[in-house]
């Protein structure tokens, strides 16, 4: 029998009582089906980031990413993309990208494969020696 059964969230508090974090568990494993297994606050109530899980491990199946990372106005402001074994990796774009204060426009972009820095132009991780120098 679980611990901390599905959907049976542990919850955070600073000293003043406010929520910080809440953590999805199955048998002391990070995990939750339905949404992210983490969520952490700031101060104010806001949304300060959402973490999926996949086994404990960081990850989430299908297109969307495994991690948001919000400002203290809830406009987005990194988002990541990571294998099932945590690594950044994204196949059809950027595994990290940095958004702008509107929370939509992409500021940065960068590429992962396997948690290799990854050339999308030479299609080639950057450390072993991309044609155009790894600034694509």
């Amino acid at each position: 029998m679980s611990a901390n059964p599905v959907n049976q969230p542990t919850i955070e508090r600073d000293q003043n009582g406010a929520i910080v974090r809440v953590r999805y568990t199955v048998d002391e494993i990070l995990l939750r089906e339905d949404g992210p297994a983490v969520i952490e606050y700031y101060a104010e109530g806001g949304r300060r980031s959402e973490t999926w899980y996949l086994g404990g491990v960081i990850g989430r199946l299908g297109t969307r990413p495994s991690r948001m990372e919000y400002r203290s106005d809830g406009t987005a402001s990194r988002a990541y993309w990571h294998r099932r074994n945590g690594l950044l990796h994204r196949k059809d774009g950027p595994a990290l990208v940095t958004f702008a204060e509107d929370g939509r426009t992409p500021l940065e972009r960068e590429w992962y494969r396997a948690g290799r820095p990854w050339c999308p132009v030479c299609r080639i991780a950057v450390d072993r020696g991309c044609r155009c120098g790894g600034t694509a």
